[in-house]
């Protein structure tokens, strides 16, 4: 067993049964929110690694595979994004002009929380990739001498949150529009936000999408353009 874990073998097998473990209870669950498959693989994770007394290390030799696999997704995205390219086209200015002032709004709400938290500059640095999803939050934070550890906690938390709360939150504010919902779940979850918005629609799916992307694209290249 101890081989076992050695191999990247194993943390690829821990993720996959985890997460797959996650969507048959939410599955069984009629799909509500607060059961969402990536917190519960997560948590599965966790408990594994706890009982098991297994180091980290181990698990990151197979899950780094698949964390490398991420910026693959980020571009697979683009395909929902083309299937509602006549929607956008339509929408295009209230879609930018909302991008625009969600990104900016969420970014420096992140930013002004942390300082008057009285928080490190370092972690001050991190929390601006919040929002992003790993895969360019955590190159963003290395760049700019945030903490890409931190960071890459705080974007799951993120989009924890997101995935499980938001859905709570945009019927509380009786927000049911499938455009503006799903531009909440790209700006502010990331990519456990997106997968939640494609549950709700194809059409919410592809403006979380859409808003994910721009949220990566804003923070990559204005935060390093302002803190450089």
């Amino acid at each position: 067993m101890s081989a076992f874990q050695s191999m990247p073998v194993f943390g690829v097998f821990l993720t996959v049964v985890a997460y797959a473990a996650g969507v048959a209870v939410h599955q069984f669950s009629g799909k509500k929110a607060w059961v969402h498959p990536v917190m519960l693989g997560v948590l599965i994770i966790i408990f594994v690694l706890s009982v098991g007394n297994i180091p980290f290390a181990d698990f990151w030799n197979g899950g780094s595979v698949l964390s490398f696999l991420m910026g693959p997704i980020v571009v697979a995205l683009a395909i929902p994004l083309l299937d509602n390219l006549p929607l956008i086209r339509q929408q295009a200015i209230p879609i930018l002009v909302s991008l625009l002032v969600g990104g900016l709004v969420t970014l420096s709400s992140a930013v002004g929380f942390a300082y008057v938290l009285g928080l490190s500059k370092a972690t001050q640095l991190t929390l601006t990739t919040k929002s992003v999803t790993s895969a360019i939050g955590m190159e963003i934070a290395n760049a700019i001498g945030g903490i890409a550890p931190l960071s890459a906690l705080v974007i799951l938390v993120t989009g924890i949150f997101g995935g499980v709360l938001g859905p709570w939150l945009l019927n509380l504010g009786r927000i049911h529009d499938p455009g503006a919902r799903g531009m909440a779940y790209g700006l502010c979850a990331h990519a456990i936000g997106t997968q939640q918005a494609f549950e709700e629609g194809a059409e919410t799916g592809a403006i979380a999408a859409l808003s994910m992307s721009f949220m990566g694209v804003l923070c990559a290249l204005i935060i390093p353009l302002l803190l450089g």
